[in-house]
């Protein structure tokens, strides 16, 4: 997982973060079915395709701290996907769950919805 993405990254900043050759990445929707727009921000669940000589070698998934549902947004239905995790109503996995621990302390609490909330209201 590529965890150090911030809200309203487009695809050429993130790359331009990266070790590789610009060249040689590209970035595909959550759903894998298509890549990503220049103009678009990134949101949690984008892959991160090393690709060369038409072979893929690597694939690394993005987490924006805060988008739980992968719009590239920090809204309110994120703060209720963090409490229903939190309330165990829903189990969030991978890189969800990591969007869900706001604050990085590897767990998901009610202290992570608020600073979602936060950060809506903020924006």
């Amino acid at each position: 997982m590529i965890k150090s993405v911030a809200i309203n990254t487009k695809p050429n900043d993130l790359k331009d973060q990266l070790d590789n050759d610009n060249s040689y990445l590209f970035i595909w929707d959550k759903d894998d079915s298509a890549e990503v727009s220049e103009e678009t921000n990134l949101g949690t669940g984008a892959i991160v395709k090393l690709i060369i000589n038409s072979e893929q070698k690597d694939l690394k998934y993005v987490v924006v701290k805060g988008d739980v549902d992968g719009n590239g947004q920090i809204a309110l239905l994120d703060a209720v996907k963090i409490i229903n995790e939190y309330l165990e109503n829903t189990a969030l996995e991978g890189v969800w769950r990591e969007a869900a621990d706001y604050d990085s302390n590897g767990a998901v609490a009610l202290l992570d919805a608020v600073n979602v909330i936060r950060a809506y209201l903020e924006s």
